[in-house]
């Protein structure tokens, strides 16, 4: 199962069905059936919290800035279950599920992007990490030595960056001897 193939399907059918007042109508009114009309609701419901988890999963801003606008109470949770099409005659029911060390990024990210310190369209997903020089970012803890292209490193125990910053932590790197 592609998931990201689900989740754009399921989007755009939902879009589809937004934008076509007769059809959606239909469906409010039982019309097409009462298993289409719970299925719509769930898939209606679920929307914003797929925008939100979609949004830390890609790195995309502006996804969670759709989320947040339709529904400003929204928040971070270690599962959240959300309701998707697979066509109008089935759905799936999918959990995000998020470890620690996730949640406690997603927690920095989105009080980042809810104080606007951070502004741009796009962050760094979770799992990216970056070298420059003697510097490697990463939106996760690192052990005390890490091993980057054959060669061991010491790191520092790395500091957490403002919300302004793409990455939460910063570590200075030293060769291991």
């Amino acid at each position: 199962m592609d998931h990201a193939k689900i989740v754009r399907g399921s989007n755009q059918l939902l879009l589809d069905i937004q934008s076509d007042t007769v059809f959606r109508d239909q469906i409010n009114g039982g019309v097409m059936g009462a298993a289409l009309r719970q299925r719509y609701r769930k898939v209606l419901q679920s929307y914003p919290g797929v925008l939100f988890e979609e949004a830390f999963l890609n790195g995309d801003a502006t996804l969670w800035r759709e989320a947040v606008r339709l529904d400003p109470h929204i928040k971070i949770e270690p599962e959240r279950f959300v309701h998707l099409f697979d066509g109008f005659a089935s759905g799936y029911k999918v959990c995000y599920r998020s470890s620690e060390e996730v949640l406690a990024w997603k927690q920095w990210r989105d009080a980042s992007l809810r104080w606007d310190e951070y502004t741009h369209d796009t962050f760094p997903a979770f799992p990216v990490v970056r070298q420059r020089r003697n510097m490697l970012y990463t939106n996760f803890p690192l052990p005390p030595r890490v091993l980057l292209d054959d060669i061991v490193y010491e790191t520092n125990r790395g500091e957490i960056m403002p919300g302004s910053s793409a990455y939460m932590f910063e570590y200075e790197l030293a060769s291991f001897r």
